[in-house]
């Protein structure tokens, strides 16, 4: 228990002085991205994932080190995969349909956990591209996808009973050093380097222990979101995609897309940080389903 203190507190650290540094170094270099649901939307350091993605780093091989567990440097692999395929869609921008392909890579390692066979190889693939994906297109608020993973990943590591579940712990401890930062009104972005390695991790957690249902529970606002998109305008179709618009401080639906966001919206959310807060909530509640089912 002493050593799992340890190594959340470290990580605790270590994030948030990564984190500064990244918001100092990105700004500087011109790494910066439009806060669109900002009036005179200004630009913050994007990519401040690569903070998480560092402290995440340290941590698990301190932890390998201490337990010897190959599992932690499977899972190491996995997220890092993951985050180096989204520090590449952030700097280059792939095409929706290259991006969902390579995605895939993030459960090359994980396959390690599981039967060597075609067709559980196919499906982790699948799953890990599809849940990453998801974790991605819930976005675009101050903390939205990083609160909403961090909560699913507390919860998901809280169902594993597996001793590779510190993993998770350490992960969402990460995330919420950086949510200090990326919390309405935020100094700075996590990127799809900060993104999609919380759905490949959210696999993860299945693959050490976490019951499917526990999964599948904490997913439903990813899937509703990604549901209702692909429903009015098709996954591929980014020119729909039109980001929300900002009147006299409060949000205005745009284009012709529908969300989970729209549908807060249409409910009578229309500041910024209330929409990500419901969402909060309903990730909480989920959350706290997966323990009394």
């Amino acid at each position: 228990m002493s050593n799992l203190i340890y190594l959340l507190s470290a990580a605790f650290v270590l994030t948030i002085l990564l984190t500064k540094i990244a918001i100092n170094k990105f700004a500087k270099i011109g790494l910066i991205s439009e806060d669109f649901h900002k009036e005179g939307k200004p630009k913050k350091p994007i990519s401040g994932g690569i903070a998480i993605a560092g402290a995440f780093t340290v941590l698990m091989l301190v932890q390998y080190f201490i337990s010897k567990n190959l599992i932690i440097l499977i899972i190491l692999l996995a997220f890092l995969v993951s985050a180096a395929i989204g520090l590449f869609d952030d700097i280059f921008g792939f095409p929706p349909k290259t991006k969902f392909v390579l995605v895939s890579c993030g459960a090359i390692p994980l396959i390690w956990l599981i039967p060597w066979k075609i067709i559980p190889v196919l499906v982790l693939l699948v799953l890990v591209s599809i849940i990453s994906n998801w974790t991605n297109m819930l976005a675009g608020f101050n903390g939205l996808e990083i609160g909403t993973g961090m909560i699913a990943i507390f919860f998901l590591g809280f169902a594993s009973n597996n001793p590779a579940s510190v993993t998770l712990y350490i992960y969402a401890i990460c995330l919420f050093a950086f949510l200090l930062f990326n919390k309405y009104p935020a100094v700075v972005f996590p990127g799809d380097v900060g993104t999609l390695p919380i759905g490949t991790m959210m696999v993860a957690a299945y693959l050490i222990g976490a019951p499917l249902l526990n999964l599948l529970i904490l997913m439903i606002p990813y899937a509703i979101d990604a549901g209702l998109k692909f429903i009015s305008v098709g996954f591929m179709n980014r020119k729909e995609h039109q980001p929300t618009g900002i009147e006299n401080k409060k949000l205005v639906p745009r284009g012709k897309y529908i969300s989970l966001i729209k549908v807060m919206m249409w409910l009578g959310l229309r500041r910024e940080w209330e929409v990500v807060a419901a969402i909060w909530f309903i990730e909480i509640g989920l959350g706290i389903v997966t323990l009394v089912i």
